[in-house]
């Protein structure tokens, strides 16, 4: 969705931990100059696409939460980087995006 799509919920993986966002898109420039920017989940990657980190890393500059597809040392897994937070953190599957 390049438009702002539905709430999604991702759940911590290895923990009881949830993290909620109103709205999720996978358009940069709407994340970026969303109004309320602490809410929009921007989402890179899919089940089927794995993101360079370089990709991730242009997009953070910008201050968005970011929830991609990467590579990992236990292969392909979906991490969040959180705006508050240094350490990405690593997320299930998400079934809504």
């Amino acid at each position: 969705a390049s438009v702002p799509s539905l709430p999604v919920v991702l759940r911590v993986r290895g923990s009881d931990e949830s993290v909620a966002y109103p709205v999720w898109t996978r358009s940069p420039g709407f994340a970026e100059t969303s109004a309320d920017r602490d809410g929009v989940l921007l989402v890179l990657g899919s089940d089927r696409v794995v993101v360079p980190g370089e990709s991730v890393t242009d997009v953070l500059r910008s201050g968005v939460d970011v929830l991609a597809r990467v590579e990992t040392q236990d292969g392909p897994q979906w991490m969040l980087w959180r705006s508050d937070r240094d350490v990405p953190l690593p997320v299930e599957p998400p079934a809504a995006v």
